[in-house]
């Protein structure tokens, strides 16, 4: 590399008016917001947290935050505490996971990069760092989930109880991140555009999502929402405000309490050790999201609606899901496609064809013949009633015409009836 290819070395002057950190924080977030045709928002958003962090971390160590050690990186990526426990009574720190020291040296490595060409910094701590593996159940490890595999967790759940039921329910069918369940609050749930039920999500970097719900999804809610109802007391049912999922507080019998990250995982391994999948500590909820788009595609889906429904932002992001490529569409793939309106209901109804669930159209006709059964019971109320109100009547004018009789035989009988 020639000397004029070289990066050019900031000055005195402009090296003390770039090293403030607030200046040198917001250029990099400008930076990184120019860098919108490379990089998603949330992952800018992470970067962006993890270097404030970094810079926190050596004003606290004294460490030159231009010029670390490669030992200082090191240990802020995997000792530096973090915290835990989304929605917690009282959150705790805890150490970095393999992905949390993942994306902190991912993020250190794009800052001294971009340090690096202003000349702000000769050289990259980060990145002489090796990163960790994707842990099991992450990245092209995911377990890969088979319709019958989704159905059996299900059945689990539903054997749980309410509550189990409708979280599996939609992570199963309408393949949404854990974090959208816990954040998803009574009022996230309501009537849409068309008037059917869905689901409003808040995901990463706080992108809001509308989801439509499959009817059973909308049945496994309802009846959730109405166990919470009858089981709780009032002031703390179903506040509109209130979080839409909960898990029992301490033990499995304990009080409702929001579903944080603790109580989702407790509930979540429950039911699939309870299930009858093959080694069900090798899944994770994400493995529901990526079967999610796989059996979305394989109904005959476009790439791109499956990836609008799910509501990915960028098309590579949906493209990691399938390993391997798209693959090949299911054998009643033309069958399925053109009996549903939404990308969620082919996915309920592949797991139907499949022989893991029953079919939609069975259980909605299941459900408006219990309300039929539901209102024959009413009717035979009402005409009971109708017709005692009948007989009253009756013996109501019966007794009104045996009092006019009486009154008009009076005058011919004043004796009698003195006596």
């Amino acid at each position: 590399m020639t000397s004029d290819d070289a990066p050019r070395l900031a000055t005195a002057a402009e090296l003390t008016a770039a090293l403030a950190p607030a200046r040198l924080l917001a250029d990099y977030a400008a930076a990184l917001h120019r860098r919108t045709d490379r990089i998603a928002d949330d992952t800018a958003g992470r970067y962006l947290r993890h270097v404030e962090h970094w810079f926190t971390y050596a004003a606290a160590h004294r460490v030159d935050p231009l010029g670390p050690a490669v030992a200082d990186v090191e240990h802020f990526a995997t000792r530096s505490p973090v915290a835990d426990g989304l929605g917690r009574d009282r959150p705790r720190t805890r150490r970095p996971s393999a992905e949390v020291t993942r994306q902190r040296l991912g993020a250190l490595t794009a800052f001294y990069d971009w340090a690096h060409e202003l000349g702000l910094t000769r050289t990259n701590a980060a990145r002489a760092l090796p990163r960790p593996q994707d842990p099991p159940g992450h990245g092209e490890d995911v377990r890969r989930l088979t319709p019958a595999e989704i159905a059996q967790t299900i059945a689990a759940a539903r054997d749980d109880g309410p509550l189990a039921y409708a979280l599996f329910r939609v992570l199963a069918d309408v393949g949404v991140r854990g974090i959208e369940i816990q954040r998803a609050t009574c009022r996230d749930y309501r009537p849409g555009a068309d008037g059917g039920p869905v689901l409003h999500t808040i995901g990463r970097a706080q992108r809001r999502a509308i989801r439509r719900l499959p009817s059973v999804t909308v049945d496994a809610l309802d009846e959730a929402l109405g166990w919470r109802r009858a089981t709780s007391p009032v002031r703390s049912g179903t506040h509109p405000a209130g979080p839409l999922f909960t898990a029992p507080r301490g033990h499995r019998h304990g009080p409702p309490a929001p579903l944080d990250s603790h109580r989702f995982l407790r509930v979540f391994r429950r039911v699939l050790r309870a299930s009858d999948v093959d080694r069900p500590d090798e899944i994770t909820a994400h493995a529901y999201r990526h079967a999610w788009v796989r059996h979305g595609v394989a109904c005959g889906w476009a790439v791109t609606d499956v990836q609008a429904e799910i509501g990915h932002r960028a098309l590579s992001s949906t493209l990691r899901y399938l390993v391997g490529g798209v693959g090949a569409l299911h054998p009643l793939a033309a069958m399925i496609r053109p009996l549903s309106g939404f990308v969620a209901e082919s996915v309920v109804m592949l797991r139907a064809v499949s022989g893991g669930e029953a079919l939609p159209v069975t259980q909605e006709l299941a459900a408006r013949r219990r309300s039929a059964a539901a209102v024959r019971r009413e009717l035979d109320v009402l005409r009971e009633l109708h017709e005692a109100r009948v007989e009253a009547a009756l013996a109501h004018a019966e007794l009104e015409q045996m009092r006019a009789q009486l009154t008009a035989l009076a005058p011919a009988f004043p004796e009698e009836l003195t006596a």
